[in-house]
C-alpha cells in the first residue's frame, strides 16, 4: 500500500548520501520547490526513458506517480524499469531492492491512485520543502551500477 512505499523511502532517506553529479537532482529539486509538477513530470519521464535511463529520475518517477500525480500504470512501469536495470547490473543488493520496490508498487490498490488532496501535497511540502522526497536515496542507487 501507499503506507509501505512511504515507510520504505523515509527509512532510505536516513542512510546518508554518496557522491553524485548534481545536475538532474538540481533540476528535480528546483521544480519541486516551485511546485511545477507538469514540468517535473516531463523531466522525470524524459530522463527515465532515456537510454540508459537516469536512475535518479527512474526512482523518483515511482514516488511521483504514487503520491504527486497518481498513475498506477506509470508507477508500475517505473518500478518495472528499475527492476530491469537492476537485473542487468547483476548486483544482488540492487536486484533485491528493485524487486521489493516493484512488489511495493504492485501492492498499492488501484483505488488509491486518485488525485491527491491539497492537504496531502501540502504535508509533503512541509516535510520536504527543499528537496524532492526521495531524491537522496535515488542518488545512492548509482553506486550499484558504477562510480
Amino acid at each position: 500500500m501507499k503506507a509501505i512505499c512511504l515507510i520504505t523511502f523515509v527509512l532510505a532517506l536516513r542512510l546518508g548520501a554518496i557522491g553524485h553529479s548534481p545536475q538532474v537532482e538540481k533540476q528535480i529539486n528546483d521544480l519541486w520547490r516551485e511546485r511545477r509538477h507538469a514540468e517535473l513530470q516531463a523531466l522525470l519521464d524524459a530522463k527515465a526513458s532515456a537510454t540508459p535511463p537516469d536512475l535518479v529520475a527512474l526512482y523518483c518517477c515511482k514516488f511521483f506517480y504514487i503520491f504527486v500525480l497518481p498513475d498506477q500504470k506509470k508507477a508500475l512501469q517505473s518500478a518495472t524499469n528499475l527492476k530491469m536495470v537492476a537485473d542487468a547490473s547483476h548486483n544482488k543488493d540492487f536486484i533485491e531492492l528493485a524487486t521489493q520496490n516493484l512488489a511495493d508498487v504492485k501492492s498499492v490498490p488501484a483505488i488509491e491512485f486518485v488525485a491527491p488532496e491539497a492537504i496531502g501535497l501540502d504535508t509533503l511540502y512541509k516535510e520536504f520543502p527543499d528537496k524532492f522526497p526521495n531524491i537522496d536515496f535515488a542518488v545512492r542507487l548509482r553506486q550499484f551500477i558504477g562510480p
